[in-house]
């Protein structure tokens, strides 16, 4: 499928990028990761509360 070959051409030119990307910049990552995880554990608990008083 050409399909098929076009996304995988895009996933391997993006993990290429996000290695290198994730070598210079993990302390960076880390802190991404971490303040993404913040921003998820904060909506879901928005959410679930929001579902409690429904």
């Amino acid at each position: 499928m050409i399909i098929e070959d076009i996304l995988f051409s895009v996933y391997q030119a993006f993990s290429d990028d996000l290695f290198i990307w994730l070598r210079s910049d993990i302390a960076l990552i880390f802190n991404y990761r971490y303040q993404l995880c913040k921003f998820v554990t904060a909506f879901v608990r928005a959410y679930a509360a929001a579902m409690t008083k429904s």
